[in-house]
């Protein structure tokens, strides 16, 4: 594959640090995720069912979305 450019390397700093604001247990989650694991698979890793899981990750999302936009409008 092609080496990422200097902007694509940017944005994944900064998605990088967005995993600071969250547990570490979420972050597991987040990762896991973004790495492309099924809900299956992480079913059998973590123990909890695949609803829990998707619920869970809906919340982080949300959470870091309100981090995010809480933060953005400071700057503002």
């Amino acid at each position: 594959p092609a080496a990422p450019s200097p902007v694509a390397i940017r944005e994944m700093d900064e998605v990088l640090g967005w995993l600071l604001l969250i547990s570490a247990a979420d972050r597991k989650l987040a990762w896991a995720r973004a790495s492309g694991f099924t809900w299956r698979k992480l079913e059998s890793m973590d123990g909890r069912s695949r609803t829990t899981l998707q619920k869970r990750w809906r919340d982080i999302l949300e959470g870091l979305a309100g981090h995010l936009n809480e933060n953005n409008e400071r700057a503002c």
